[in-house]
């Protein structure tokens, strides 16, 4: 009896655990035209906190306040509030964070993607083994870059060979996808919209699975349980 309390306890503590995540990172805050500000950055359920170096500066943004997430830049942090600055005429406010440290981004990415209810911008595995993939090139106004296509129960991932172009797309932030020939797939989430060229057929059945998930349609069960 008294083995079982204790396991118990110990699973009590472990999910206590694992529900109170933490993220730090030492970070530079840029600010535009003047110099960058040397601090620490924490992220959790209560929020993100910034506290410079030299103590100048204090930040604290709660999870619901924030307007987007990016975490698409290996090595940056960027957090756009809903609400503008004081002394700017900008209707929101975006504090950018660099990381002087190498940093599980995925990690952040996901834990990000897990409590707020706003798009996130990057990629983080959220699902598990793709049902479709196919190799895409992602047009550019100059340029572009390869990658895949993953489409799993979950989500629209795109790995780019590019780290700071690919995304994850869960289905809830996908607005719209459209395919005008099997030769193209296009994916607008409520912040961006990606435009493939795909180098190989998409399968109808791709499509409509993805199509079905996006607009919660009835029949997804038949098209994965196909494959």
């Amino acid at each position: 009896m008294r083995a079982t309390t204790y396991l118990i306890l110990f699973l009590t503590v472990i999910v206590a655990a694992q529900a109170a995540q933490v993220f730090q990172f030492p970070v530079v805050r840029e600010r535009m035209a003047r110099r960058g500000e040397p601090g620490m950055l924490k992220v959790s359920e209560a929020g993100i906190a910034y506290d410079s170096t030299n103590s100048d500066t204090s930040l604290h943004v709660p999870l619901t306040n924030i307007w987007e997430a990016d975490l698409s830049h290996p090595d940056k942090i960027y957090i756009q509030t809903f609400d503008g600055g004081m002394l700017t005429l900008a209707h929101r406010t975006t504090y950018r964070f660099r990381l002087r440290e190498a940093a599980d981004q995925q990690a952040l990415a996901r834990f990000f993607a897990e409590h707020l209810e706003r798009p996130v911008v990057g990629q983080y595995p959220i699902s598990g083994p793709a049902i479709f993939e196919i190799p895409v090139y992602h047009r550019h106004v100059l340029g572009g870059t390869h990658g895949t296509i993953r489409i799993s129960t979950d989500s629209v991932e795109f790995i780019s060979n590019k780290p700071n172009d690919s995304r994850t797309w869960p289905y809830r932030d996908i607005e719209t996808i459209g395919s005008a020939d099997p030769l193209h797939f296009r994916v607008t989430s409520f912040v961006e919209t990606y435009t493939f060229d795909l180098k190989r057929r998409l399968p109808q059945q791709a499509y409509d699975f993805a199509w079905q998930r996006v607009y919660q349609l009835a029949g997804i069960d038949q098209i994965s349980g196909s494959h």
